[in-house]
């Protein structure tokens, strides 16, 4: 008997520290830097729509999340935006494609980041970090748009991104929202 208990009193402490890994592990967030304020001139020429930048790493299990809520969120706006999906890739992935760029989300451009120079130049440490500039090359949104690791839904940082998208300005919270996403530049290899 005293053997059934002790098996019994195991299997549920391990089974306590794996949900308390799970919740920890979703509920952990990236690293952040600031971007820059003003887009800078010589990366991306003059718009007449805002620029929207999303930061992922290839192997970002979270990254289905963001593309999930992104496309939530672009059906949702009312204003269109420029998309460029920042792709990752070191010396670890070259030569190969460094994503499946096929997403849910509509009409985008995917920029390789060799190294993560530009990862590394707009602050984004997160895989899942957004950016949005306007087309007067200001800064109105920085930040992540999922409640948690690899799970899409609403969040503070959705509803300011898409308050930002439709107003073209930023919103008081707009500079403040968690990313929740695996470290760009820690999975795999460094760049």
């Amino acid at each position: 008997m005293l053997g059934r208990t002790v098996l019994v009193s195991t299997a549920f402490f391990a089974i306590l520290c794996g949900w308390f890994q799970l919740v920890r592990f979703s509920t952990t967030a990236g690293e952040q830097s600031p971007a820059p304020v003003l887009l800078p001139a010589d990366l991306v020429p003059s718009a007449s729509q805002p620029l929207l930048l999303v930061f992922v790493h290839p192997q970002c299990s979270c990254t289905a999340a963001t593309f999930e809520q992104l496309d939530r969120l672009l059906n949702q706006a009312t204003q269109s935006v420029e998309l460029v999906l920042v792709v990752y890739d070191s010396a670890a992935f070259h030569g190969r494609p460094p994503m499946d760029a096929s997403t849910p989300l509509h009409h985008h451009r995917v920029l390789v980041d060799t190294g993560g120079r530009l990862a590394r130049r707009f602050g984004a440490a997160t895989s899942g970090e957004i950016l949005l500039y306007s087309p007067a090359r200001r800064l109105l949104f920085q930040g992540g748009i999922t409640p948690g690791r690899a799970h899409a839904g609403d969040s503070p940082g959705s509803q300011a991104l898409l308050a930002a998208i439709d107003s073209g300005r930023p919103t008081p919270s707009t500079f403040q929202n968690t990313v929740f996403g695996c470290p760009i530049f820690r999975l795999a290899h460094p760049g």
